[in-house]
């Protein structure tokens, strides 16, 4: 099984960040049971504003002591700028004003037909029941090669309290009644509470471990709820949210990443992508690969080894080149991606544009390897006819777990 954790691009990122913060939507259904994005929340909401061609429609609500959550379909025409046309929307937080703060860095959806996927914003929570003004200030738009622009707006959509909302303001804070788990990262409980619409869990790693599986919350009859990292907060500890799901439950990690020890040599390996572009007959063009075979590699120092190459269209006309290679290319803590750089046949250093890194996995879940994807962007496919060469810093490691925090009401 081949999972990738990290995809870092220019728009793409922020499409997968938006992704990962709306995933908390499907997590609120009765009896703590999964619902998904489709699913309208409890409270019906009629509210629609239009600006700059994007149509804004808020259709439901829900709401308790930690989290205003409203539901927001999206309709876009006439907004293709050149040859860009939009392929996903996204509301970052920084667009979210009037009586509401956002509580999450964005929320997306890819747009099909002039029509966003629905859009779950999750907002800092209302106090009484008065009509709130939901003022969302701007639309970033992202075409399918990670360009961006944005649409102003503002789109103000009224958002109806029901009356009875104090019964729903209710927080439960939840303390650490056990911590266990193997010694190579300590897990450490930074805050925890439970509300009408979520459990939310802010938690810390030692040693700048990064989790590699989708936490859960298990209750005592063994039933399992996934949950969503909404973000990390600076470089330090991660906000998890979960179902509302009551009674004792204990928070399950699975695999950890662990960054490379201070100091430890880099890896580097050089590779004749002349070779492998021209043995195939590759022109590069978007969807075009090829393995990598041994012929090609010139020399590796260390884990890194080529795999395979493919390309991609790149932003503004160029084209983007994507070597795989082996190991896990993961950052060191702080780092916003892996230490190391590519010189080209001429002799030209470019910077890797995007990152990426997939575990790979037995039939029982455990890792049993990892593959790391770079991506840099030239002007044109003869920039790489000749030997490529890439220095990256030592791969991160993995540690297996579980790690369980058992969690109970702390009153």
């Amino acid at each position: 099984m081949f999972r990738r954790r990290h995809w870092v691009i220019a728009g793409a990122a922020v499409l997968a960040a938006a992704a990962a913060a709306t995933a908390f939507a499907a997590l609120r259904g009765g009896d703590g049971e999964p619902r998904t994005l489709a699913d309208e929340f409890p409270y019906a909401q009629e509210a629609a504003a239009t600006a700059g061609g994007i149509t804004l429609r808020l259709t439901s609500a829900d709401f308790s002591g930690t989290a205003t959550l409203v539901r927001l379909e999206a309709e876009a025409s006439g907004l293709a700028e050149g040859s860009r046309a939009p392929a996903a929307l996204v509301i970052a937080r920084g667009g979210v004003r009037g009586d509401f703060a956002a509580l999450t860095a964005s929320a997306g959806g890819a747009l099909t037909g002039g029509k966003a996927a629905p859009l779950i914003l999750r907002l800092s929570p209302v106090t009484d029941a008065r009509e709130r003004v939901l003022e969302v200030a701007q639309v970033d738009l992202y075409a399918a090669d990670g360009t961006a622009w944005s649409v102003t707006g503002p789109w103000r959509l009224t958002v109806r309290v029901p009356g009875d909302v104090d019964r729903l303001l209710r927080v439960e804070p939840l303390k650490a009644a056990a911590v266990q788990g193997p010694a190579a990262v300590q897990v450490q409980l930074i805050s925890a509470a439970r509300s009408n619409t979520e459990v939310e869990v802010v938690v810390a790693f030692s040693g700048g471990a990064v989790p590699l599986d989708v936490p859960v919350l298990r209750r005592p009859d063994g039933a399992t709820f996934p949950g969503a990292a909404l973000e990390r907060l600076g470089d330090g500890p991660f906000r998890f949210i979960f179902p509302p799901v009551d009674g004792p439950v204990t928070l399950v990690f699975g695999h950890m990443s662990l960054p490379a020890p201070a100091g430890a040599p880099g890896h580097e390996t050089a590779v004749d992508l002349g070779a492998v572009i021209a043995a195939n007959g590759l022109a590069g063009r978007p969807g075009e690969s090829a393995v990598i075979g041994p012929a090609a590699i010139r020399a590796v120092r260390g884990e890194f080894v080529p795999l395979r190459l493919w390309f991609d269209a790149g932003p503004g006309g160029k084209t983007r080149a994507q070597l795989e290679l082996s190991g896990a290319a993961e950052p060191a803590p702080g780092a916003p991606g892996p230490v190391g750089w590519v010189l080209l046949p001429g002799g030209k250093q470019v910077p890797v544009n995007a990152w990426g890194v997939g575990y790979q996995r037995d039939g029982t879940g455990a890792i049993v390897g990892a593959v790391t994807t770079l991506a840099i962007d030239v002007d044109d496919v003869s920039e790489l006819m000749g030997t490529v060469a890439v220095s990256l810093g030592a791969p991160a490691e993995t540690a297996a777990g579980p790690w369980q925090v058992e969690l109970v009401p702390a009153e």
